[in-house]
């Protein structure tokens, strides 16, 4: 499994995003620390261990742990997947859930349709946090991923 890294996006992108509640860590590829991911790695002052070890082994994400927030809000402002108006950028978001989410998820074949069924199913997810919203989207993504 390779990962381009996003947001990571997805975090990641989309996303991306973030905490340490789960205790099994998902195995991230030293070469999907892109960029912007590094800085703002930096930036929080945390390491690519602490980052392999956000997600479990579902790739879900869990809530309420101040670094990862403020890494997961970090990399959706440098990745532009959140407007300067606030709303969430679907064009971005598209683009690393095709490019690095679901090729992470081994879901290779009909990325695009995948892609957008599960963002219709996941881009109304709200919170008052950035972070927050953004964990809570990665999550809804994973499901809908291992849905189709």
């Amino acid at each position: 499994m390779h990962l381009q890294l996003i947001m990571y996006s997805y975090t990641l992108y989309f996303v991306l995003l973030i905490s340490f509640a789960q205790v099994f860590s998902y195995d991230i590829p030293d070469d999907a620390f892109d960029k912007i991911t590094l800085e703002c790695m930096e930036k929080v002052k945390i390491d690519k261990e602490f980052v392999k070890k956000i997600v479990d082994a579902d790739f879900r994400m869990a809530k309420g742990n101040p670094k990862v927030n403020e890494h997961v809000e970090c990399l959706a402002k440098s990745k532009k997947v959140v407007n300067e108006d606030g709303t969430l950028n679907r064009d971005v978001i598209y683009k690393e859930i095709v490019d690095v989410f679901l090729p992470l998820l081994n879901k290779t074949k009909d990325k695009e349709v995948i892609a957008n069924k599960i963002m219709d199913e996941c881009m109304d997810v709200q919170h008052d946090s950035l972070a927050e919203q953004m964990i809570n989207m990665h999550n809804c993504l994973v499901d809908a991923a291992h849905k189709h």
